[in-house]
């Protein structure tokens, strides 16, 4: 009696490990399950929506190298789901994802009340840089932060507009690179 209360348990506390590992590394597991590779994450942003849920934007790749960039959610269970995705079609086209971090009281005066702002985000990703990417005087707009990463061909230009989204609007990332040079189109 005492052998079978021992697999019992064994098994038990197999299935619990398993279980809690599996959660703990379920942000992977969603990856691995949707055929990106885990081994090129690189975390953009990390925020919560409205409904006050966790999410990240990310970039990596596929199983064919070609460059993805996703919004991951986390379910109110720590479970991460894929809510938004940009593959990368060819070499040509470049990448882009969006989102909004929600705003918070940025000013306040008696007479006129608070201001809430929202970061408007874009990201734009690709492969086919020929120089290293720089935008000319003039060229970013009033309210806009870019950030470049660049290794090689390979780009990530994250841009943030803390006012509003119009500024982005204005501002087509891909005319200014190929006018100025920095990326191929053929």
């Amino acid at each position: 009696m005492k052998k079978p209360v021992i697999i019992i348990i064994a098994v038990v506390a197999f299935i619990l490990t398993a279980l809690t590992t599996a959660w703990a590394k379920n942000f992977y597991i969603t990856l691995l399950i949707a055929g990106y590779n885990t081994s090129d994450v690189m975390i953009i942003d990390t925020n919560h929506d409205e409904n006050n849920k966790e999410f990240k934007v990310i970039k990596t790749s596929s199983k064919d190298d070609s460059n993805v960039l996703a919004i991951l959610t986390r379910n109110s269970f720590g479970i991460w789901n894929i809510t938004q995705k940009q593959e990368k079609i060819d070499n040509k086209t470049i990448n882009t994802i969006g989102w909004v971090n929600k705003g918070e009281l940025k000013r306040f005066s008696f007479k006129d009340g608070g201001t809430i702002e929202n970061e408007w985000n874009i990201v734009y990703c690709g492969n086919n840089a020929l120089k290293l990417i720089e935008f000319k005087p003039g060229q970013i707009p009033e309210n806009v932060t870019v950030n470049i990463q660049q290794n090689g061909a390979t780009y990530l230009i994250h841009i943030i507009s803390f006012s509003s989204s119009e500024p982005l609007n204005n501002f087509d990332v891909p005319f200014l690179l190929t006018e100025n040079g920095s990326i191929s189109t053929k």
